[in-house]
Formats: C-alpha cells, structure tokens, sequence
C-alpha cells in the first residue's frame, strides 16, 4: 500500500476512534456494556444432508439452497451470519518507509520531506520536441499513464522540496491535502506522532495500516504480517505496533481486541550470489542448498516481525541488472 493509497484511506474514514466494522461481519462482534469486542465467528447448525459448514474449504453459508425466510433467519428458521469462506494463510511483506511510515530514519526526512520525495516518484510527464517538460496527468499514480510517461524522479531524481519547485508547482494543492490528511489530531503523543519540520505533528504510522490490521482479524483471516527495510526503523516501528495492539493508540483503542503476538527482535536478511541467509536472534536459515527453507520459514511466521533487508547486496544486483534478487521473496505458487 502506497502513501497515496493509505492517505486516501483516511480520507473516506475520519472516524478513527472505533475499528472499523462491515455490515458483513456485524455477527462477529458481541456488545460489552457500551463496548464491543471481537469474538469468533458463530457455527452455523448443519441442515440435514447438507455439507457440514465447518468441513475446511467450503463456505459459511447464512442461506442454504439461497431461499430466504423470515427476517434475520434462513428458510429453515436458522439464524443468519455472515458468509466466510476459509482461505489459506496470508503472510504480507511490506516495506516501511513510504509504506505504512511518513518519515525515514536512515534519510533524515521527516514527514514533508518524505510526501515530497514520495511524490516525485509517481508523478509522471515527458519532454517535448522543444526539450522542455511537461506534465502528462494532474494526479500522481503507481503506474504512468501512458507507455511514453516517465516520473519525474527518474529523470531529475527525487526531490524532498518536490511540490516548491517550479516544475512541481501544479501538485502543491495536492501535497497540502494529503499532508492534512496525515496531521495528528490532538495533543502530540511520545509513541504515536512524530514531529514535522513545519511544527505540526503527524501520525507516525499511517492509519490505515491499523485499520488493515483490524479487518483482517474481522474477516477470520489467518495472517502474518513481515516488516521489510533498509533503513533502521524496524525497532521502534516492532514496538509502536505492539503498543498499538496494547490498547495504547488514542485513535485506535479496540486494537487490544486483536490477538496478534509481536516479535520485538528485529532480523536480518543477507545475500550473496549463491545463497540467502536469514536470522533472527538465534534464528537462523540459510537458502543453500534448498532455497525453499527460506520460504518454509517466513510462511510459518505468526503475527507480526521485521526484517532489514541487505542494501549493499541490492545495489549489486542493480547495477548487474539482476534486480529480480535485490530483494529476495521466495514463494511458490502452489503454497
């Protein structure tokens, strides 16, 4: 998820002092006085002959054969929940930085820096005969709008005053937008604000990634979540979200609701041209000579971890043009 993406997530959601919960998943929530926790989703009773609702890989049904009845109940006077289906286990690898986190340790960038930069990269035009450059979209994308389209950093660099510039002018309205959007409501909070060059303070992990998290644990998903970095933020992100799933976020309260265990232990991934190694405290494995021990351990990860990932080793494989190993993700398509 993009800074875009998760900046515009807020947008639709300014209520961020409860999780946020879909009519579909109302049933798998119980009040609590004025609370409501998360509770696990309810067994459906099985109809006679029909398949058992609970056998792995066939859906929860509310309606069995579709025929409704009276309201809140099926045709056969069940109670009606919500439709889950069982899916395999879901393991993210996500990148930190211009990712789920508004600023960069490693660069120095706070905030405005940082939407800045990020801008520069997905905003996209192209020169024209006369070698001067224009803008070929009024938004900025992940993709460029037209195969002749290059982004703005790829032919200038990325710019940290991006949207001050005279060729980054037209995106200044835009960048003030979505900086509101990431402006911390309130008094600022040690753990969860980080302060920005302009003096305002500014969420220092992007809402959305929180509401992510919620929905998954809403929806029954079976999940891990693998932080991925160059930089030196992993330590205090680890423990910003394990505070958040505390109950300590002000926004984010009910998050103490979501059982995900967090590792604090901060890993390291390191490659050569043969082999990848990856360690974790004592941890440690190595992809040589069965690279597949490396996607075995990530897939069996639980909860939430991190990883920085090996800067030297990814600048060689793109200057070799090999950036398909400058960050290794092994995986298989049939797990």
């Amino acid at each position: 998820m993009s800074m875009e993406e998760s900046a515009a997530c807020r947008a639709v959601s300014p209520d961020l002092s409860r999780l946020p919960r879909t009519p579909a998943l109302a049933a798998g929530t119980e009040k609590d006085g004025n609370r409501e926790r998360l509770v696990a989703p309810r067994r459906i009773p099985s109809p006679p002959g029909s398949p058992d609702p609970e056998e792995p890989g066939k859906p929860l049904c509310p309606h069995p054969g579709g025929r409704l009845g009276a309201e809140g109940q099926d045709s056969l006077g069940f109670p009606e929940y919500p439709l889950i289906v069982r899916t395999k286990k879901l393991v993210l690898h996500m990148d930190i930085n211009n990712t789920i986190l508004v600023s960069d340790s490693a660069t120095g960038q706070g905030p405005v820096a940082a939407l800045n930069s990020y801008l520069s990269t997905v905003c996209w035009g192209q020169f024209n005969q006369e070698g001067e450059w224009q803008w070929l979209s009024e938004f900025p994308s992940l993709l460029p709008p037209t195969p002749d389209a290059t982004s703005f950093s790829s032919n200038f660099g990325r710019d940290t005053k991006f949207t001050s510039s005279t060729l980054g002018r037209p995106f200044q309205t835009l960048f003030s937008s979505y900086l509101q959007l990431l402006e911390w409501p309130g008094q600022p909070d040690a753990v969860f604000s980080v302060p920005g060059e302009d003096g305002h303070h500014y969420h220092r992990v992007l809402p959305a990634f929180f509401n992510l998290l919620a929905g998954l644990c809403q929806q029954g998903r079976r999940f891990a979540v693998i932080f991925r970095t160059f930089g030196k933020d992993l330590t205090s992100l680890l423990q910003t979200t394990h505070n958040a799933l505390q109950g300590q976020h002000p926004q984010f309260s009910a998050l103490k609701e979501v059982v995900l265990p967090v590792d604090l232990r901060p890993g390291k991934i390191r490659c050569s041209p043969k082999k990848v190694m990856v360690s974790r405290g004592k941890e440690f494995v190595s992809g040589s000579p069965d690279a597949r021990v490396v996607y075995d351990y990530f897939s069996a990860m639980e909860g939430l971890g991190g990883f920085q990932d090996h800067f030297a080793w990814c600048l060689w494989a793109r200057e070799n043009k090999n950036a398909a190993q400058s960050l290794p993700l092994n995986s298989t398509a049939s797990a």
